[in-house]
């Protein structure tokens, strides 16, 4: 698909699967291993620029396997941060839910896993916990999902009633694949690396790019999936499981306390091999084609007709 954009001359190519394969294959044999394998992802060449941006995606689900699939997506708003409707997107970093001024949406341990640590530490049998982040910090971006009217009208309910202002709007995501990588194709065409991250080293992965592409290349990442509700994430016990706690990256980011499981969160996690990110949260335009994966989910459908009140 060849196209226009202020970033300049773009020709974007979607990754075949000989491709994504030689690249998992290539990153299991690294140094460091990327923690989830990619699923999907797309090649943006600027052709005025000689830049290549990469977005893989990587479709996660770190909940247990007897797990019910996933069914829509949806993302509850004020009106006019809807998807459908408004121009640019919000996403924010762990640390910025961490200390959220709301506490209705606040929440300490976000991007963080905590696990028992009692068998390491302590020689005299009493419990004792770990908490952990990832030292990979993306912006996220949170919907909700739901696999039946019931399911949506308990989330509607939840949202209208747990938040300082309710959020009145709902977005269906029709496609969460096709959203996760337009997502990181509108988010690596906007970044301002100048000021939205902290250099940091080259990630593994672009070495082997690099012999792919005659070009400067940008590695971008779209973790998406549900999240997993537990208090408790398992147990260390040596010093090998103290040092492998850095592969659960992914599994830190999907993974919250049973405390909010009633919000029922699919995640989209990004991230970019130019750095962390500076500020805690990330504005991105909103393009055509990501508002075009979405449509208005229209709630009165799911309102009692005694309960709902006629626009004024």
């Amino acid at each position: 698909m060849d196209s226009h954009h202020p970033a300049g001359r773009l020709v974007v190519h979607r990754l075949d699967s000989d491709f994504i394969q030689t690249v998992n294959r290539a990153a299991n044999r690294a140094a460091e291993p990327l923690s989830a394998r990619i699923t999907d992802g797309v090649s943006v060449q600027d052709l005025e620029a000689r830049s290549v941006h990469l977005v893989l995606v990587h479709r996660v689900d770190v909940r247990p396997d007897k797990a019910a699939t996933v069914g829509n997506v949806v993302v509850f708003s004020k009106p006019c941060h809807a998807v459908f409707r408004t121009e640019q997107l919000q996403l924010a970093t762990p640390d910025h839910y961490r200390t959220h001024d709301d506490s209705k949406i606040r929440d300490p341990h976000d991007g963080m896993l905590t696990k028992d640590a009692s068998r390491l530490v302590s020689a005299g049998g009493a419990h004792f916990e770990m908490s952990f982040g990832s030292p990979q910090k993306p912006w996220v971006f949170c919907a909700s999902h739901y696999r039946s009217n019931q399911d949506l009208r308990r989330l509607r309910d939840y949202f209208a009633a747990h938040r300082r202002t309710p959020y009145a709007a709902a977005t269906r995501i029709l496609d969460p694949n096709a959203f996760a990588t337009r997502l990181g194709i509108d988010f690596a065409l906007g970044l301002d690396k100048t000021n939205a991250v902290r250099p940091e080293g080259p990630e593994v992965l672009i070495d082997f790019f690099n012999n792919t592409f005659d070009t400067v290349v940008c590695v971008h990442h779209v973790h998406h999936g549900p999240v997993h509700y537990e208090d408790s994430s398992g147990r260390i016990t040596t010093q090998e499981d103290l040092a492998n706690t850095i592969n659960d990256s992914p599994k830190a980011w999907f993974t919250k306390k049973t405390c909010f499981e009633i919000e029922s969160e699919y995640r989209f996690a990004v991230s970019t091999a130019a750095g962390t990110p500076v500020e805690p949260r990330h504005y991105i335009a909103v393009s055509r084609e990501l508002r075009e994966l979405t449509s208005d989910l229209d709630l009165l459908r799911f309102t009692p007709r005694w309960a709902q009140v006629a626009p004024r």
